[in-house]
């Protein structure tokens, strides 16, 4: 009996959950040893102590409410809850907790309590939850790679490189967990170079040992302890669009093998990264859909009034209201296919025209506006002047009807004024030129 206690004892004690009976009212009647790596104090000392004692003050009444309802249902096992233990140094330490009545088993006498540190979950958890609630793209490459980091015993750091530029190979983006900056700029300088990683296929899987990098990055690796790297690819729409990896320590590098468990990991996070970058893709579509004019690509009216606001939030602006002349000659005449080549055109030469950071957009029709930050009126002026001429030079060539024109109408914030107001001040200009003629421009006084 005495040997089959002590074999029991330490398998409990050895394994990576923390095991804890407790009477009804919340009193430890044993604990693994593992209660110790949590809260700081060893298994033996917790004995007859309660287990709200070492709760989060704000989740005492949820843990004895657990506990009252576990009494009462028999020996089930429900989903594990999320609680919070206060350590001995007063840090916060998450864990799932599941519960089992066996208060009727006179050789338990009490609850089972299942305990596993929250970090310890399964490295797909954290990702999946972020992704069904709707947490930015950034986040979710952070918990991919922080899964990543998380498998086995020894902590790695963690990286995605994303937003690979298709015609050099290289990635702009360098998501890292766990990593030091000097790691982060090896890593990136390590991604710009010719290897492996350039040559991977979606879903595909690498070992990188450190001397076959050149020696500049071989000695920066060695130096931080790191025998290696392990690289995966992550396709978006067939073609791979990020590069998941770790920086093995000699502990699991393994001269670069991929055991079977390690490579379903792997494979497993890959398919995460898919789902992450897919939604991404999906997403930008629709917020550029719902903000951005069909046909033109410019920004729509909505788009418009929202970014003017920032804008007048950060210093002045002034707004030129466009309208071209002569245009409904042209789907009478063309037809409306050739009049959208011609809103086409006329986006393509605004774009050409301003400066970055001014803002175009299609309001509708052929109605179009630019907003100008931080404006001069003489640059304001030779701007709408630019305009003209972009707009009406050779729009139409050996087209059978009279040539195309732009009328502008010009307003300068005042102090105070409103985006609407604003926008209202540009249009009651425009139509002031409109009544003076083809290709006017009016400024408003």
């Amino acid at each position: 009996m005495e040997q089959s206690e002590s074999y029991l004892r330490r398998i409990l004690d050895g394994s990576r959950s923390v095991t804890i009976v407790v009477d009804i009212s919340g009193i430890v009647r044993y604990a693994s040893h593992g209660i110790g790596r949590i809260v700081g104090v060893p298994a033996e000392q917790l004995a007859e102590a309660s287990v709200f004692d070492w709760l989060h003050p704000e989740d005492v009444d949820r843990a004895a409410t657990s506990l009252a309802v576990s009494a009462e249902v028999g020996p089930l096992r429900y989903f594990p809850m999320t609680f919070r233990l206060v350590t001995v140094d007063g840090e916060e330490v998450e864990v799932d907790v599941l519960a089992a009545n066996h208060l009727d088993d006179p050789e338990v006498a009490g609850i089972v309590l299942d305990l596993r540190r929250a970090d310890e979950r399964s490295p797909f958890f954290d990702p999946v939850r972020a992704l069904a609630t709707g947490a930015s793209h950034a986040e979710v490459l952070e918990l991919i790679a922080s899964g990543l980091g998380r498998g086995g015993e020894v902590l790695r750091p963690a990286f995605i490189a994303s937003e690979r530029d298709p015609a050099t190979g290289r990635y702009a983006q360098l998501h890292a967990v766990r990593a030091p900056a000097g790691l982060v700029a090896t890593v990136r300088s390590l991604l710009h170079l010719p290897g492996p990683w350039q040559e991977l296929a979606t879903g595909q899987l690498a070992s990188v040992a450190i001397e076959e990098l050149t020696p500049e990055l071989t000695a920066d690796l060695r130096s931080d302890g790191y025998a290696g790297l392990r690289v995966g690819a992550i396709g978006v729409l067939g073609e791979v669009g990020a590069l998941l990896l770790s920086a093995e320590p000699e502990a699991v590098w393994h001269s670069g093998r991929w055991s079977p468990s390690m490579e379903s990991h792997w494979h497993q996070l890959l398919d995460l990264g898919t789902v992450a970058f897919e939604r991404h893709r999906d997403q930008s579509r629709l917020v550029h859909a719902a903000t951005h004019d069909p046909l033109t690509g410019l920004a729509n009216r909505a788009r418009f009034f929202e970014e003017l606001g920032r804008m007048a939030r950060r210093s002045d602006v002034a707004v030129l209201y466009l309208d071209l002349d002569g245009f409904k000659a042209v789907n009478d005449a063309l037809g409306h296919a050739r009049g959208d080549d011609v809103l086409v055109e006329v986006g393509q030469r605004l774009q050409a025209t301003v400066r970055p950071g001014d803002l175009i957009a299609r309001l509708g029709g052929d109605e179009f506006a630019v907003a100008v930050g931080a404006p001069e009126p003489a640059h304001v002026a030779h701007l709408a002047d630019r305009l003209a001429v972009a707009v009406t030079t050779r729009l139409l060539d050996d087209e059978p009807v009279e040539p195309i024109g732009v009328s502008i109408g010009v307003c300068h914030r005042r102090p105070g004024q409103s985006v609407d107001d604003l926008v209202r001040c540009a249009d009651n200009a425009l139509l002031t030129a409109k009544r003076l003629g083809r290709g006017r421009v009016v400024v408003s006084q």
